[in-house]
């Protein structure tokens, strides 16, 4: 019986096996006439709408440090990074997916998409003077045949590796990703 039970929970661990692809595509900019390389510099940081995703805060702080930021307290510029979750499988979509991978004993692989939208913005003395916005999509999959590609492409390090290029992408002005715009 002991054997029975441990083949059970061995399963029902390879089956939580998460893998996560990710994809990024640019949705927005505004640009006014100001120099990208005075929007870098004295810059107030606030992050509006991060009550799930807090952990990703101090990881683009420090790359937009990286990438030439400079942020100071009481200056009348300022940049807010706002994250926004966009919504996920419809949920009809789910409940067929979830019939068939339970009818298949896990073999075909459960999927959701969840979808991000990372907005960064600067404003001058309140007035709105740069706007870049990049939709983030973290494709999930759950089975018992991803466990050996989970250890390498978990889902919610596919969303920070997201993050980071939304990040780097702004931190160059704002860079339409090429694979957008032929």
């Amino acid at each position: 019986m002991s054997k029975v039970l441990t083949l059970f929970i061995f399963l029902f661990l390879c089956d939580m096996a998460c893998v996560g692809f990710g994809d990024l595509r640019n949705s927005e900019r505004l640009n006014t006439d100001t120099d990208d390389s005075l929007v870098k510099r004295g810059l107030g940081l606030h992050f509006v709408a991060w009550s799930d995703q807090e952990r990703y805060i101090p990881e683009i702080r420090s790359r937009l440090e990286k990438n030439g930021f400079i942020f100071q307290n009481g200056t009348p510029t300022r940049l807010e990074v706002i994250l926004e979750e966009g919504g996920t499988t419809r949920t009809i979509l789910r409940i067929l997916n979830l019939i068939a991978t339970s009818a298949t004993g896990s073999i075909f692989p459960f999927y959701n998409q969840v979808n991000y939208n990372i907005r960064f913005r600067v404003f001058e003395s309140g007035r709105l003077t740069q706007s870049c916005s990049y939709d983030l999509r973290n494709n999930e999959f759950f089975g018992i045949l991803l466990t050996p590609v989970a250890l390498f492409r978990s889902s919610p390090s596919t969303l920070s590796d997201l993050i980071a290029l939304s990040v780097d992408l702004y931190s160059r002005g704002c860079v339409v990703k090429p694979e957008n715009h032929p």
